[in-house]
């Protein structure tokens, strides 16, 4: 049995198209599916490569039809909120071959979880579509008024829409559509919708919508009014074959809403599992902006539906070791960072020398091991975002076929970057280009995609609903200190100094894993109602949201984090070394004000606080320099890496 399929589509719905697909090859074992795309500009290598992944190509027979510029120009677009693709559906029968006598068009955002025959076969009865309707009574009368219909015509949702193409053949659609629009083009509502049931409402099939067209309104609807029998997912698995996800609420988005995203899902680890890819992601634990980072790449890898593992690196190699070198790191930012400083400058002198250094000899021991772990945990592809994995992957590379990307999660080329070899290296920006390939890293390599964030940064957000969400009081500015994950720096003084000068604001300090520091403070500002010392939390990008302005370490991935969120703030003093850079980075393209002792942290506090335009104007810069996309972008490399 061969079944024809319609849908049309732009460029930003290849992706759900192919799920679509993958849900009809796994809900329908047999038979042969001729799928027509009706488009205007598609890419016949990109898209149709997303459109077509996983599928069985013996099945699957894919018909590309690009619609001319000069018929789209007289399509009836008025309202920016519907792309020019809807419309083509209304026209079915005047661009697909005539040899077609049915076909079954289904909206991009439906998904099929069991056979279609049943559907495909149904006797038209001499109609023009079989469709469903997800209206009562009172809507339809409304319809009635405003379209001028009869009460007995059909009202429907055309995302499922049987076509009978060997009778529209004999009828002058696009005049229809003309007269119609001329007619009640200030009255439409949802166009295509309101096009086909107002000028065939009585030349339409109606179909179980339960069935063949069953969305989360339409199931939360139904069981409102049938409470002794209500819709189980049970039943929907059984007896449902299509489901549409209508409306702005998409399976796909973070903040969807019920519980029919559930088949999506499933069908998204379907394809994955099929595709037999997985990602390993590594970091290590010297700073907490390495994981962070890594963990944002693994978020967003499992929501498009690819398996992804995150590790510290020294896990796989030697999990006894991992806290001595992570305190190692620890002990040698501490006081004013001197021991961290010249380490770091040492590096880079090392690096002048051309010689392979002894971190890289220490990371190279490791590779066997590494391998190992890669290999027998099945993974294809391996993002790192630290230096001494993607020392070790690049050793593995010197002798085995592996492929890896890695990530920086500062703002500078730090020492012995030079030393790895990754497929792709991503940098947080286009301007550091030439920091880069000064450091001798092939230019070919760069991705200037940004630092990934986890999306809960990208997000919208209101500060007063977090400020309540945190019990914090309405009316009050509150100063929120980052300390890093372990509260470097002189955090007590700075914090004394700005008590004593900024009055009428909450300080909230958090000291990360620093127990003792957060001690320290309960201690000595126990009768300021004013400091508000925090402990880990995980949920510190809430007290970001709530926060006035912010004060942080100039780490990479938190400064990234607060940029993401559009939010000023302030760099305390760095870490000699890396921090540097981010705080001029950062600086000199005013997207931040950047201090170099307490006295200036206290100064620009005061006058940031106060000058609104200046608080604008980083916000303004940061959103020109941040990509806030940038953790998804560096996610679709991957995934065409792997679908290769």
């Amino acid at each position: 049995m061969e079944t024809n399929i319609l849908v049309a589509i732009n460029k930003t719905y290849s992706k759900q198209l192919n799920i679509l697909l993958n849900s009809i090859q796994f809900s329908n074992k047999e038979g042969i599916f001729n799928i027509y795309i009706l488009h205007k500009n598609l890419s016949m290598k990109d898209d149709i490569n997303i459109i077509t992944r996983n599928l069985d190509m013996e099945r699957f027979n894919i018909f590309p039809i690009q619609i001319p510029d000069s018929e789209i120009d007289n399509f009836p677009v008025y309202e920016k909120r519907y792309p020019i693709e809807i419309y083509f559906r209304l026209y079915a029968a005047k661009y697909l071959p005539n040899t077609l006598d049915r076909i079954l068009y289904l909206d991009s955002d439906t998904l099929v979880i069991n056979p279609l025959s049943e559907l495909y076969e149904m006797d038209f009865e001499d109609n023009y579509f079989i469709a469903a309707t997800h209206i009562k009574k009172v809507i339809h009368k409304f319809n009635e008024l405003r379209l001028n219909i009869d009460e007995n015509s059909a009202y429907i949702n055309t995302g499922v829409l049987l076509i009978n193409l060997k009778k529209l053949r004999d009828v002058p659609v696009e005049k229809d559509v003309l007269n119609f629009l001329k007619k009640y083009e200030k009255k439409l509502l949802l166009p295509v919708q309101d096009i086909i049931s107002g000028l065939y409402g009585d030349k339409i099939k109606l179909i179980d919508n339960l069935k063949y067209n069953f969305g989360e309104r339409t199931w939360r609807l139904y069981n409102l009014y049938n409470p002794q029998h209500p819709i189980t997912l049970k039943w929907i698995c059984k007896n449902t074959v299509i489901i549409h996800y209508y409306g702005r609420n998409k399976p796909w988005n973070k903040n969807y809403i019920g519980h029919l995203n559930c088949f999506y899902n499933k069908v998204v680890r379907k394809i994955s599992k099929c595709n037999n890819k997985k990602v390993l992601v590594l970091s290590c634990g010297t700073g907490g902006g390495h994981n962070s980072a890594a963990m944002a790449i693994r978020e967003s890898l499992i929501s498009k539906g690819i398996e992804a593992d995150f590790i510290e690196y020294l896990d796989i190699i030697n999990p006894t070791i991992k806290n001595s070198v992570n305190n190692l790191y620890i002990k040698s930012t501490g006081g004013n960072g001197s021991v961290f400083k010249t380490v770091y400058h040492l590096g880079k002198l090392y690096q002048k020398t051309n010689l392979k250094s002894p971190v890289y000899g220490l990371n190279s021991l490791n590779k066997n091991k590494l391998y190992q772990y890669i290999k027998n945990n099945g993974y294809s592809y391996v993002v790192t975002t630290h230096l001494f994995a993607a020392q070790a992957l690049s050793a593995i590379k010197n002798t085995y076929p592996i492929h890896f990307m890695q990530i920086a999660t500062d703002y500078v080329c730090i020492p012995f970057w030079n030393e790895t070899n990754p497929d792709f290296f991503v940098i947080p920006n286009k301007d550091l280009i030439k920091n880069f390939t000064n450091s001798k890293i092939n230019k070919e390599k760069l991705l200037s995609l940004g630092i990934p964030v986890k999306q809960d940064f990208s997000m919208p957000y209101k500060k007063s609903e977090y400020k309540e969400k945190l019990s914090l009081k309405k009316n009050v500015k509150y100063i929120l200190i980052l300390t890093g994950s372990m509260g470097f720096g002189n955090v007590i003084e700075m914090v004394d100094n700005l008590q004593k000068a900024i009055k009428k604001v909450c300080f909230i300090v958090s000291c990360g894993n620093n127990n003792e520091l957060y001690e320290k403070l309960k201690e000595k500002f126990a009768n300021k109602s004013n400091i508000i010392p925090l402990e880990f939390k995980s949920n510190l990008s809430e007290y970001m949201k709530a926060s006035e302005i912010i004060l942080t370490k100039p780490g990479g991935l938190t400064t990234t984090e607060i940029a993401t969120l559009r939010k000023p703030f302030i760099h305390t003093m760095p870490i000699p070394g890396c921090e540097n850079y981010n705080a001029n980075f950062f600086a000199n393209r005013k997207m931040s004000l950047k201090c170099n002792n307490i006295n200036e942290v206290v100064e620009n506090t005061k006058k940031l606080l106060e000058d609104k335009k200046l608080q604008l104007e980083l916000i303004k810069n940061q959103k020109h320099y941040i990509d806030k996309d940038a953790c998804n972008k560096i996610t679709d490399v991957i995934l065409k890496q792997i679908s290769r």
